[in-house]
């Protein structure tokens, strides 16, 4: 007998060891089911409707608003780049002049809602020279002539004149009349 319940015990040895690299499906699944239900029932109890004021129902839509609102602003910037890339690049010429420490509270702000680590940065103050070259930079942009705004002046000044009109101003004349039908 004792012959028998030795036998008996390796095998239960061997059982156990076979048992950490095999893993009981039925034991496994159940695992899993028991987790899903907590899971479910946590995710209930955190957006069960307790008695909420105005108040709660407000701050928890301003709440819902960051995530788009900050992802249809970067959309947005695109958007301007394309429709008027002179005032995009004399607007992001003035935003050199904001200071680190500004940048870094921004960064701050955004970590906090995206999950991301906070920008690391030693603040540094602008020094004169460089907001004197972003100044001028934003002067030389504004300075580009509109194309379209000149081409009516331009036009408009042509049609003003008893000269005989150019092949151009007759083409940009038939475009308008195009335009307008």
């Amino acid at each position: 007998m004792g012959a028998l319940t030795a036998i008996l015990g390796a095998l239960g040895g061997v059982d156990k060891l076979v048992g950490r690299f095999f893993v009981d499906k039925d034991k496994a699944e159940a695992n899993v089911h028991d987790e899903q239900i907590t899971l479910r029932e946590s995710v209930a109890g955190e957006f069960a409707k307790a008695s909420t004021t105005w108040w709660d129902s407000l701050v928890d839509g301003l709440n819902r608003l960051v995530r788009p609102l900050f992802t249809f602003g970067t959309i947005g910037l695109f958007w301007w780049c394309v429709v008027d890339p002179v005032e995009f690049s004399v607007s992001m010429q003035a935003l050199a002049l904001v200071p680190d420490a500004l940048w870094m509270i921004l960064g701050t702000v955004v970590a906090f809602w995206f999950g991301t680590r906070t920008l690391e940065v030693k603040a540094k103050a602008k020094t004169a020279s460089e907001v004197r070259a972003v100044v001028d930079g934003m002067k030389e942009l504004r300075a580009i002539p509109d194309d379209e705004a000149k081409r009516d002046a331009d036009f408009q000044e042509v049609m003003r004149s008893t000269e005989p009109l150019p092949n151009d101003a007759i083409l940009e004349w038939n475009r308008r009349r195009q335009e307008r039908k």
